[in-house]
């Protein structure tokens, strides 16, 4: 519904600029390698922040953290972007990423910058036989500054299948330990760091000493939110 003394065009957009796509993309680096993102699934820059471990997690999931009063899982998406591998360290940046029911942070190196890239301006990957990762849908832009295009629903959702089947194989497990005592009986196991209070959180995107807990009222550190993209 419009709101009284406003005319229908001001509460509604026209039928054309809702049809206009938006091409925001998001520059990040990983490993010295340049990506782009469509801010529709690269929502929020986030600073560094305490997180918690999950037990029995795959290696891809680092943890759990709370932003705004929701749980966020966080995520190493090395193997994904086939880069070097290595652990979340001092100076990353964690990147909010949303699409449906889909939310996680990424860590990255660091978010470069947030440009608009039109459509014809990003080369076909399929065009360029040294690209062979599936989730990278073209390139954009020249020489240094050439980022890869990654196809961000298509990331987010190999990215949970292949946590969700890590945590089902190692819950498998698990259960199956429990009753390798002597005589059947179950075997107590420590729980997991992170999994009692807050004295098992880790840092992510930062080492000790970095301050965190201003900016919301949950303790969480402020965010800058991205505009909504292109594809």
């Amino acid at each position: 519904m419009g709101h009284p003394g406003k005319p229908p065009s001001a509460a509604q957009p026209s039928a054309g600029a809702a049809a206009t796509p938006r091409s925001d993309y998001c520059i990040f680096l990983r490993d010295g390698h340049r990506f782009a993102l469509s801010t529709r699934i690269a929502k929020e820059v986030l600073e560094a922040r305490p997180f918690t471990p999950v037990p029995s997690a795959p290696p891809e999931l680092l943890g759990a953290f709370n932003l705004r009063g929701e749980v966020i899982p966080l995520v190493n998406l090395d193997s994904f972007l086939e880069v070097d591998g290595r652990p979340a360290g001092r100076g990353d940046t964690l990147l909010l990423l949303s699409h449906g029911d889909i939310v996680l942070a990424g860590v990255v190196d660091q978010v470069v910058i947030i440009k608009h890239v039109s459509p014809w301006e990003i080369r076909r990957a399929k065009l360029d036989p040294a690209i062979r990762n599936p989730l990278v849908r073209g390139v954009v832009g020249r020489d240094d500054e050439q980022a890869l295009v990654l196809d961000g629903e298509k990331l987010l959702a190999v990215v949970v299948d292949k946590i969700a089947a890590g945590l089902r194989g190692r819950t498998k497990t698990s259960a199956s330990s429990m009753y390798a005592a002597p005589g059947g009986s179950p075997r107590v196991q420590a729980p997991a760091q992170g999994d009692e209070g807050s004295g098992g959180s880790r840092q992510a995107g930062a080492g000790e000493g970095a301050s965190t807990g201003a900016g919301h009222p949950d303790g969480s550190p402020p965010g800058a939110e991205l505009p909504a993209g292109g594809r």
